[in-house]
């Protein structure tokens, strides 16, 4: 595969005629899960969006670019209460130990109400339409009475961030945390990434500190639907089991946990790694490789939509697929 080329992304983003060339190819959890759900789903997030920041990019790949950062409302809480953590211990490590708490409190609350006013402001004015980067959820953006959505989520947001921070800032990880030297904190990257054979492998850590030569990761998490088991956490877990022993041989390990938070709740729970973690990479990712022609083409029609029509109602790259439907039957 060829490295990526952003100029080349952007003179190929001009035209679409049903194929995309495919960049460097990497494996993430959240690229296997949305293949698995819907292959279509996947090719319009992982190649129809590429160079579509340009504004003069074809409709369909910029479409394809302003819907991939559309987020469900559990993946924003989950987040944005990461972010809130990370800047208040970020800023916390860097004072005294006698001042560290009221630092942390400051800088977290007040990222936490800003957030919400401003996914507020942009649902409301649709700035994600002209900065895809804005705050965009999937839930409101389907829903038939945006009012009564915009409601619902902004009072779910404010109760589901405080009853998380009353849990976090009581419980003994979060001074422990607290407690660290400025060096044992790694917040300086959202994604990390390790070589696992012949590629890249991404994941989100959360929040990573080091301690007694073991490094330690705490995911922020909201429950999914219920019934449902989400192994995502433990995956990532996983995923960070295997980049410590990559970084550093001599660490004695790598523990993961998450905090589970939700309206009127907040609970910490250990995380037992996924199990065979390398044959789910090989496999998943050997699936995918087989879609991507010699000449390092991808075409949309070697990528079908879901059988399970039921996700569409909800998925975020409903739109792009109506139109590369429509796009699809203008050509015949």
């Amino acid at each position: 595969m060829n490295t990526r080329d952003f100029e080349r992304d952007i003179l190929d983003a001009a035209a679409f005629d049903g194929t995309r060339k495919a960049s460097r190819f990497s494996w993430s959890y959240a690229r296997e899960t949305l293949f698995r759900k819907c292959k279509r789903a996947c090719f319009i997030r992982y190649y129809l969006a590429q160079g579509g920041w340009d504004p003069y990019a074809h409709p369909l790949i910029r479409s394809a670019y302003v819907e991939k950062y559309r987020l469900p409302f559990r993946l924003w809480l989950a987040r944005t209460f990461h972010l809130a953590l990370q800047n208040g211990f970020r800023k916390a490590a860097a004072v005294p130990q006698e001042k560290r708490e009221r630092m942390f409190s400051g800088v977290c609350l007040r990222y936490l109400g800003k957030s919400v006013s401003d996914l507020q402001f942009s649902l409301e004015n649709r700035e994600y339409v002209d900065d895809p980067k804005k705050p965009a959820i999937t839930e409101f953006l389907c829903a038939e009475d945006c009012t009564g959505a915009l409601i619902q989520l902004k009072q779910t947001a404010v109760d589901s961030f405080s009853a998380a921070y009353a849990a976090f800032t009581k419980s003994s990880v979060f001074q422990n945390i607290l407690a660290l030297d400025f060096t044992d904190l790694r917040l300086e990257d959202p994604f990390l990434s390790f070589q696992f054979e012949q590629w890249p492998v991404w994941f989100a850590p959360g929040i990573v500190w080091h301690e007694k030569r073991k490094f330690h990761m705490l995911l922020c998490d909201v429950p999914g639907e219920r019934g449902k088991e989400d192994i995502a956490p433990r995956v990532t877990a996983a995923l960070f089991q295997l980049f410590v022993r990559s970084k550093w041989n001599n660490c004695r390990g790598a523990t993961a946990s998450a905090f589970i938070f939700q309206e009127g709740a907040g609970d910490f729970v250990p995380l037992d790694p996924y199990p065979d973690i390398r044959n789910i990479i090989r496999k998943s990712s050997a699936e995918m490789l087989a879609l991507v022609h010699e000449d390092s083409l991808v075409d949309y029609r070697d990528f079908p939509c879901t059988e399970d029509r039921a996700n569409c109602k909800t998925c975020q790259f409903a739109g792009t697929c109506k139109a590369l439907q429509q796009w699809e039957q203008q050509q015949q």
